[in-house]
């Protein structure tokens, strides 16, 4: 609470900016300076929208955004944040926000790892397969081979989340990955396993310009399909490189 304290002060958005630079270093270097402050507005906003008016739980808000995806207030793959939110038996401010910070707690410590050393594994994995290119197909459909994928690269996400969870992500992103054009094996792949990694919504994060730049603003769904795989590997090579230099 002393942390949130020390940030919530004269020029708010500009002092919770500087609290994500300090906690999220990595992400905010991905994400750029110039492109935060209209995070932490939107972030407010939400924020204000969930009936959090305080500036402690404003940042603490933004906090969760930054570990979960802007959008995880809806987001299937942190179901807690929905049922918390809308809950209209939880009215006091600081009792919701405490029940959110306790499941994102529960939520980081199973998927991310204590040091973020599964969310470490993971990249390492994604990175090897940048290098080796996707196994060939071994049987039970598009759906199947996506959850092994998934399952392989993330296991410890997978398993949090559950099977059928992950499966009715697939197939969502097989239908928005249409909806985008794109098409093959390797685009849908790129497209689900951003859902898994930033969140359901990452097309339409302020925290992923670079996604909705390529989804949204390329006319051409070839030209989406060649570019999402670069930028998405320019953007998460960010971490690794934070991973490389922790030793792991």
């Amino acid at each position: 609470m002393d942390t949130f304290d020390k940030y919530s002060s004269a020029g708010f958005e500009a002092s919770a900016a500087d609290y994500l630079r300090e906690t999220f270093p990595e992400k905010c270097e991905a994400i750029g300076n110039a492109a935060l402050p209209a995070i932490v507005s939107f972030g407010r906003k939400q924020a204000e929208a969930h009936q959090f008016r305080t500036e402690r739980t404003i940042v603490m808000y933004l906090h969760l955004m930054f570990m979960l995806g802007s959008r995880f207030d809806s987001d299937p793959l942190f179901p807690a944040g929905a049922e918390i939110l809308n809950d209209k038996e939880i009215a006091e401010e600081q009792k919701r926000m405490e029940l959110l910070w306790d499941k994102a707690g529960e939520y980081g410590l199973a998927v991310l790892g204590p040091e973020e050393e599964y969310l470490d594994e993971a990249l390492k994995k994604l990175d090897q397969e940048v290098k080796d290119g996707l196994p060939a197909f071994s049987g039970g459909g598009a759906e199947t081979y996506m959850f092994q994928r998934l399952n392989a690269i993330f296991p410890e996400k997978v398993s949090f989340l559950g099977e059928p969870a992950i499966r009715a992500m697939i197939q969502n992103g097989f239908q928005r990955a249409s909806a985008y054009g794109l098409a093959g094996r390797d685009p849908i792949y790129t497209y689900i396993v951003l859902m898994l990694m930033l969140g359901s919504d990452f097309d339409s994060d302020p925290q992923y310009g670079w996604a909705s730049s390529v989804l949204k603003g390329e006319n051409d769904p070839v030209v989406r399909a060649k570019r999402l795989h670069p930028e998405a590997v320019k953007y998460l090579g960010v971490f690794l490189e934070k991973s490389a230099a922790k030793g792991i």
